[in-house]
């Protein structure tokens, strides 16, 4: 998948309780979280165009969605 390939960029902030995630979504898809798990979590972490980051990782999630949004609006 390249980075033209991305159609929306969907996110979710990492708290103490609970993973953050940066979903690529593209139009050859995986076009949807996976509907297969019976967990959200499951749906987030089972799709191979998302990045799941954990409450300490909160810097590299907030860099790597502000890099990946501006690559992806500058293309």
């Amino acid at each position: 998948m390249a980075l033209t390939d991305v159609v929306k960029i969907l996110s979710r902030e990492p708290t103490l309780l609970v993973s953050g995630y940066v979903f690529l979504a593209t139009d050859a898809g995986p076009g949807r979280l996976r509907d297969s798990a019976s967990r959200p979590a499951g749906r987030i972490a089972g799709n191979p165009h998302t990045v799941v980051f954990t409450w300490t990782q909160w810097k590299s999630f907030t860099g790597f969605l502000e890099s990946a949004d501006a690559t992806w609006r500058a293309n």
